[in-house]
């Protein structure tokens, strides 16, 4: 084989095995590839929602045990709740006429704490603390069991006066200390608006005995909560 024939073998096989060298030069081996993606950071987005601390005023409707029965008390309370955790304000309830003219109606301070939210969901306890006033059916004979401060005058119908027997009704008016614990539910159902579950233990201390167990129960409520969540 002549010169140049052999030169032009040498340089065409040259060239032939320099292709593959080159190309595996160029492009990155898939191990070198996962520890370059490994070491890329990964970029994530942080969402910050803001404490929020404002009014909020909830109509209130509770369903208790009062005087042996169940009876249904409407309300309502409101306050300042501080970072959606420290609630500070006031309540108010009135139990409408009963059939056998059982009257009352309380109020006081409220004071709350709720627990951190898990999604639309709140923990709370809260507290009321005051007084209040009430008038109670009593059955008996004379004299009155209570003294001057039962209220002779008929809730329904003429008083005929005193009988001679017994079995006949009066009422027995007074005020009262009233502290009534409560743990709490609490649903957002939109930035403005949440609606609160809650049970309570109304406990009633009144001058006279009569007030103690007839107007002490338990209780279940339920309140639209318009203001901060």
């Amino acid at each position: 084989m002549r010169s140049r024939e052999r030169l032009a073998v040498v340089v065409i096989a040259g060239t032939l095995f320099a292709l593959p060298c080159a190309a595996s030069a160029q492009t990155p081996s898939a191990d070198w590839q996962a520890a370059a993606d490994q070491s890329t950071p990964t970029t994530r987005t942080l969402v910050l929602e803001p404490i929020r601390s404002g009014p909020v005023l909830a109509p209130d409707v509770k369903v208790t045990d009062l005087d042996g029965s169940t009876e249904v008390l409407f309300g309502a309370w409101g306050g300042y709740l501080h970072d959606e955790t420290w609630l500070f304000g006031a309540a108010g309830y009135w139990l409408p006429d009963t059939a056998d003219g059982l009257e009352m109606s309380y109020g006081g301070a409220v004071v709350g704490w709720r627990a951190p939210s898990f999604g639309p969901v709140q923990f709370g306890v809260r507290a009321l603390v005051g007084g209040g006033w009430a008038s109670v059916p009593v059955a008996g004979g004379w004299p009155l069991p209570y003294g001057d401060s039962s209220d002779r005058r008929p809730r329904h119908g003429v008083w005929p006066g005193p009988p001679p027997g017994t079995g006949y009704w009066v009422w027995f008016s007074d005020g009262f200390f009233v502290a009534e614990p409560q743990a709490d539910v609490v649903v957002r159902l939109a930035p403005w608006l949440s609606l609160t579950g809650g049970a309570s233990y109304r406990w009633v201390d009144g001058e006279n005995d009569i007030f103690d167990d007839r107007l002490s129960g338990i209780a279940g409520s339920v309140a639209l909560q318009f203001g901060v969540f």
